[in-house]
């Protein structure tokens, strides 16, 4: 069976120093890159594009789709005003990624949605975020953005026994890296929450409908290689993909 082709999405980043300066470059993080070579499926790398047709056009190649983390989402997209503690955000990778979201839905393409990509997901479909946890979750909050190194797991979060998550970690609850400052508020019509903080933070969501819809608020790829738990997530989309194209042959 061929290697599947895993989209990774990517966000523009403004060259701040060097000779460079000025630049405006298209990247992510090659902790997404290696945890998809890890569970054999080969990284292709998305820019953010705003054409649509450019845009199926492009995911029409792909056999599965990674939503990476990055900047916030603009809260006019769930219908609310901007409020304090809400970053930047990019309205040109917000219409990428959200059409991206939909159209590989649509197709029954495996979609995996990492920190600001399980967010992305519940825009697209309704639902809303809180746009700074601390601003407007005033009861008893974790620490969700931590200082410590990107691989080290520091809160834990519970999973929802049943869900396609738990099907896939085989536990009840892990330990896990946190670096968020916006989470979901109300899920997603179609969409169910699979994963939460003993703050009450949603950590995961997933479809109700499709085969593999799977969004965490946690950075799995980057604690992937040394923790079994998060490449079995990896793996989760490469089983997907797999699946979807030999159903797709018959």
């Amino acid at each position: 069976m061929k290697k599947p082709l895993i989209g990774i999405t990517t966000g523009n980043q403004l060259i701040t120093e060097g000779i460079l300066c000025g630049t405006v470059r298209a990247g992510v993080s090659c902790d997404y890159i290696q945890a998809v070579c890890a569970v054999g499926g080969i990284p292709i790398l998305l820019p953010v594009i705003t054409d649509e047709q450019s845009i199926v056009i492009m995911l029409s190649y792909i056999d599965g789709l990674i939503l990476s983390g990055g900047g916030d989402i603009d809260p006019g997209l769930y219908q609310e005003e901007p409020q304090l503690g809400l970053g930047n955000v990019s309205p040109e990778r917000d219409l990428f990624e959200i059409t991206a979201s939909k159209y590989c839905i649509q197709q029954g393409k495996p979609v995996l949605g990492i920190c600001r990509g399980i967010q992305i997901i519940n825009v697209a479909f309704g639902g809303t975020l809180y746009q700074d946890i601390l601003q407007q979750k005033n009861d008893y909050c974790l620490q969700h953005n931590q200082t410590s190194p990107k691989y080290v797991a520091t809160h834990t979060v519970n999973i929802e026994k049943g869900s396609k998550l738990h099907q896939l970690i085989q536990k009840n609850s892990i330990r896990t890296n946190s670096f968020h400052h916006q989470a979901i508020k109300h899920i997603a019509p179609g969409f169910i929450v699979n994963s939460f903080t003993q703050d009450g933070i949603i950590e995961g969501l997933e479809s109700q409908t499709s085969e593999f819809v799977l969004g965490v608020q946690w950075h799995p790829e980057m604690m992937a290689l040394n923790h079994p738990n998060m490449l079995s997530i990896f793996n989760g989309l490469i089983q997907a993909c797999q699946l979807h194209s030999l159903s797709a042959l018959n």
